[in-house]
Parts: structure tokens; sequence; C-alpha cells
């Protein structure tokens, strides 16, 4: 999980999620599309030192898609989960969230919400893929 900067009230966590929320319900090929044009560029720009948060941010988007794209070595996961992971990236790849991500220093804690979410249900939906993440996760970190 992403250890956030700032404190989050429960209105904005609701309002990020039930975004999340709408963006699983509604993600295709365009979005997919979307996300393998912007997301190399967005993680490159998240890279920072070691430790902080926005390289959690960008350590996890990593995983998550690499579990979108290859989940288990075999090109195939659990077909409720494609729109899940989708959903997270696209979110993040998105410069006009709840949080714009241009606002210094909190521009990607709403992108952090919907990435520990997406952990969360990858959790309830399919153990051994969350494990698989979060490995991919502490092999990014070294």
């Amino acid at each position: 999980m992403i250890k956030l900067p700032i404190r989050v009230g429960d209105d904005l966590r609701q309002r990020v999620q039930k975004s999340y929320a709408e963006a699983i319900r509604q993600v295709g090929k365009d979005e997919e599309l979307y996300v393998r044009g912007k997301l190399p560029k967005i993680l490159a720009g998240l890279t920072g030192e070691a430790g902080d948060w926005r390289m959690d941010v960008a350590l996890t988007a990593s995983a998550v898609y690499e579990a979108y794209e290859n989940p288990d070595g075999k090109g195939t996961t659990n077909g409720s989960l494609r729109p899940v992971l989708l959903a997270a990236l696209f979110y993040l790849c998105n410069p006009y969230d709840i949080i714009p991500d241009r606002v210094p220093s909190t521009g990607f804690v709403d992108d952090a919400i919907v990435l520990n979410d997406c952990l969360q249900r990858i959790e309830q939906q399919d153990p051994e893929l969350s494990r698989n993440v979060l490995a991919c996760i502490s092999s990014l970190r070294r």
C-alpha cells in the first residue's frame, strides 16, 4: 500500500473511489491505447528518491501494468480484474482527475488512493495475482 503524504478526509476518499468505480465500468480499447501512450511518461515523471511516496506510486503502477499485460506469465488474468487494473492505470494517466496532477506536492494523492483501492480489489478477487503484484513491487524497489 502506498503511504499518503497527507491525511485524506472521507469525502475526498469517497469521491475518488466513486470516480474509480465509474472508470471500471467504462474502460475499453480507447482507454487501453491511451494508457499505453501516456504511462511511460507519467512513470518517468514520478521517479524520485527511494522512500518518496511518488516513487511508490510509480512502482505500484508499474506492477499493476505488468499484471494487466502478463499477470501470470501466460497472458491471462481473471476477466473481471482486467477493467479494475486498466481503470487504475487510466486514472493515473488522466491529468484531469479529482486532484489535478499539476498541483504541487499533492497532485498524485488521488491516484495513490485509486492504486491502493486497486490493490485491495486484487487481493479480494485473486490472492495469487495479489502476491505476484506485491512481489513485482518488491523487485522493482531493488
